[in-house]
């Protein structure tokens, strides 16, 4: 997606971080420390921000329509972003384990996603593992999410097995995927 670009995830950014959290997983408890996550030596984490100034959240696009703001708050009408800085669409994390890259979580505002900006996060994961020297990256996705399924297959990804009822919201079974072969 061409306006917006990947950063690594500051504290600056946890206002419009949590707020995302919220709109991506609204069932989600307890809310993720992100504070703490930042100051992990083996947690990284990363956003996707827009590359356009903007003034207000009307500035973002005409893909979204006049009602942009609304459809960016997240039940209190709270989208983390201030005037003055980047707007924050998506974020991305893992942690690095003793020979893979596990990522934790790909989240991306509602109203931004199927435009490219969850892929965008996705290469950056792929492209710091090559640069590590990381052979392998695993992550969860909800047995019921064929859109980050076939995002995860087309980059390689492959199911490895199942974890029963791993999300607390629903007890949803989670698919591990696994891609190899990053260094070779």
């Amino acid at each position: 997606m061409k306006e917006f670009a990947v950063r690594k995830m500051v504290s600056d950014d946890l206002d419009q971080i949590h707020a995302i959290e919220k709109d991506a997983f609204p069932d989600l408890f307890p809310p993720s420390s992100f504070s703490a996550e930042l100051k992990r030596p083996r947690a990284e984490y990363f956003v996707a921000h827009s590359i356009k100034n903007i003034e207000s959240l009307q500035d973002l696009g005409a893909n979204l329509g006049p009602s942009i703001e609304k459809q960016l708050q997240y039940r209190s009408g709270y989208t983390g972003w201030e005037k003055g800085s980047q707007f924050l669409a998506g974020f991305l994390g893992y942690w690095k384990m003793v020979d893979e890259i596990h990522i934790i979580s790909i989240a991306v505002r509602r109203s931004f996603r199927r435009q490219g900006i969850g892929e965008l996060l996705l290469q950056k994961a792929l492209q710091e593992s090559k640069h590590n020297k990381f052979d392998e990256v695993t992550l969860e996705v909800r047995k019921s999410n064929s859109a980050a399924k076939s995002l995860y297959a087309k980059y390689g990804f492959k199911f490895k097995g199942v974890r029963k009822r791993y999300y607390t919201d629903n007890h949803e079974d989670a698919h591990v995927m696994t891609l190899c072969g990053l260094q070779g």
